[in-house]
């Protein structure tokens, strides 16, 4: 009949919504949970660097001569900083109409946090192995057995994660483009 071909032009050159289908979901999803769970992680590890130094310190204020570093100096709470803004553009992502160029700033600070991060672990590993044996630090001072116990390990493992969750849904989001 006529009106069932009209409703399949009409189909036809509508464009496509970006969250269709299963991979649509879950591509989004995925991203907002890694980054979630990098921000939670960060900063329950700054949270934690911040108690130690107080109790040690007796301020927050201090920066030089202290037993452990002021957590501010350390790249976990900038790292931290960076998850959260992250978090703020993945929630809003869904808000706007330019989802595609919103999701490439967000694949750009992902791509910093990820360098950021694996270089901070490097440089751990660096300052770990020459230090005397079973003197090894983390970046926040703390005595520690091995690099990979740290959490510039699990900071770095939670923004590559992510960085690979954006990059798929990035691709869904391309694909899912009108022609």
């Amino acid at each position: 009949s006529v009106p069932q071909q009209k409703r399949v032009n009409l189909t036809r050159g509508a464009p496509r919504r970006h969250n269709r289908g299963m991979q649509g979901k879950l591509f989004p999803f995925a991203q907002i949970t890694l980054v979630a769970s990098g921000t939670v992680f960060a900063w329950y590890a700054v949270l934690t660097d911040f108690l130690r130094f107080y109790a040690t310190e007796g301020t927050v204020f201090k920066i030089s001569d202290c037993i452990y570093p002021n957590p501010i100096t350390t790249p976990c709470f900038w790292g931290a900083i960076l998850f959260v803004v992250l978090l703020v553009f993945v929630f809003r992502l869904r808000d706007g109409r330019e989802v595609l160029a919103r999701q490439r700033r967000i694949l750009t600070l992902l791509v910093v946090g990820t360098l950021f991060a694996w270089g901070n672990f490097l440089w751990g590993i660096r300052s770990f192995y020459s230090a005397p044996s079973g003197e090894g630090t983390s970046c926040s001072g703390v005595p520690v057995d091995s690099p990979i116990g740290t959490p510039c390990f699990y900071g770095a493992i939670f923004f590559t994660a992510s960085l690979v969750a954006g990059l798929l849904y990035f691709r869904a989001l391309k694909k899912d483009l009108p022609a």
